[in-house]
């Protein structure tokens, strides 16, 4: 027979307030700026439930028992805030064309906290005989790991893009821009982790004359895993498109979307036993 149940419930919220204003300098030069901040909540928690026990035998030559349980639960936790700004200016030219800017910065600060237990056990036993030769035997393991983490995520975004409108004449139109995007994102986390493992063999075995193994293991590990991971990530992108308007029925449209993009990333894990 076996049972095996799993549950999850997961609760989210976030409060998003943004502001933005329009300047108008002159009839050819327009400024605007919007501001905004995000602060959420997020939690989630999971459990799942195994067991199993299974009996076989064939009297009186054998038989065998067996019995599994495995209980893990875990619950982590994020509070967050993210913060943005972005500036724009648009300039139309005594030619009619007409320039573009914008730059924005994005900042998220994230706090991370989750915990996790994990709780195992089996168990198995039996005999079997032939002859003269008999045998009892048994296996017990056991094993609990609890560990808990917290830690803050940061990421830093920096964009700015520049594009240029060209009415090139009355049929065609050429949009040309480019675009920088940096982007920095830091990870460091401490999870403490306490772990214990126990485990048994004993088997009890007669012929000529008896014999008998018994082993028993422990294993007490206790430490701090140190993370830190951090990423940088730098984008050109410059896009091209064309328009051509034939006639009052057709028109064209050519597009060219160049992207390079050069990324870093640096990961270390430290393991600090206790002694």
């Amino acid at each position: 027979s076996s049972l095996a149940e799993k549950e999850k419930d997961h609760e989210y919220n976030h409060l998003d307030i943004s502001a933005g204003m329009k300047y108008i300098i002159s009839e050819n030069l327009h400024a605007g700026i919007t501001l905004g901040f995000l602060k959420g909540n997020t939690k989630q928690n999971y459990s799942s439930l195994d067991t199993s026990k299974y009996r076989s035998e064939s009297a009186p030559q054998y038989s065998h028992y067996a019995r599994y349980f495995s209980d893990t639960r875990q619950n982590w936790e994020h509070d967050g805030d993210n913060k943005y700004v972005k500036f724009q200016l648009s300039k139309i030219l005594d030619t009619g064309n007409k320039i573009n800017f914008n730059y924005g910065y994005h900042q998220s600060d994230i706090d991370l906290a989750n915990k996790t237990t994990i709780f195992d056990t089996a168990y198995y036993s039996g005999s079997w005989s032939y002859d003269d030769e008999n045998s009892n035997y048994f296996h017990h393991s056991y094993m609990l790991d609890e560990r808990s983490a917290a830690g803050d995520k940061q990421k830093k975004i920096h964009r700015g893009m520049v594009t240029f409108n060209w009415q090139v004449n009355e049929k065609s139109k050429v949009v040309i821009g480019a675009m920088l995007k940096n982007t920095f994102e830091e990870i460091v986390s401490n999870e403490p982790v306490d772990v214990l493992r126990r485990s048994r063999y004993y088997r009890f075995y007669t012929n000529i004359e008896a014999q008998v193994y018994d082993n028993f293991r422990s294993l007490l590990e206790a430490k701090t895993l140190q993370w830190k991971y951090q990423m940088n990530s730098r984008t050109l992108q410059i896009p091209i498109q064309i328009k051509y308007n034939a006639n009052k029925h057709w028109e064209f449209m050519v597009a060219v979307n160049r992207i390079m993009t050069d990324i870093t990333v640096e990961e270390k894990i430290s393991a600090v036993f206790e002694e």
